[in-house]
């Protein structure tokens, strides 16, 4: 009877561990990956940015071949005429290329219904993969949760950039 009901146990544990790593495949691209890379390069190319990026925070969802990654990035040189620190959401469809869908700057303002609307966004693409919310940095769910509540047509810190 012992026996019986823990290799019961055992197989609930089994299964809930193996519906949890299914749930939501969550992982960090290594340094120095060609997918880390992909990743970067596409940042840069959507935000006009011409050096390399200190990745601050990067987590990447896979769904049925297709991901979604999350980046919070600080560009290297900051003396550049042009520079980007903020976050990006891309997809990446089965084998194909990364793509920006949207990138917000830390630095500037814009109206607030261009953030809320790229918050709301996000937020639906993380329950679309089914990934936990450490998907995203602690940063950017703070500065989403302050800019939520404001008035759409208010500005607010920060300015959308539109992928593709």
């Amino acid at each position: 009877m012992y026996k019986a009901r823990l290799s019961v146990r055992l197989c609930i544990a089994m299964a809930l561990a193996l519906k949890a790593e299914a749930a939501s495949p969550v992982y960090t691209p290594a340094a120095n990956t060609a997918d880390r890379a992909a990743i970067m390069d596409t940042i840069r190319e959507g935000t006009a940015s011409a050096s390399r990026f200190k990745v601050g925070y990067l987590k990447v969802v896979g769904l049925s071949g297709d991901k979604f990654a999350f980046a919070e990035v600080t560009q290297a040189d900051q003396q550049a005429a042009y520079f980007f620190n903020g976050w990006a959401l891309l997809t990446k469809p089965g084998n194909g290329m990364w793509r920006l869908l949207w990138a917000v700057r830390s630095s500037g303002e814009s109206k607030c219904v261009g953030l809320q609307r790229a918050y709301s966004h996000a937020v639906s693409v993380a329950a679309m993969a089914d990934a936990p919310m450490n998907f995203f940095s602690p940063t950017f769910l703070a500065h989403r949760a302050a800019q939520l509540p404001r008035d759409p047509q208010e500005m607010c810190p920060g300015s959308v950039i539109v992928g593709d």
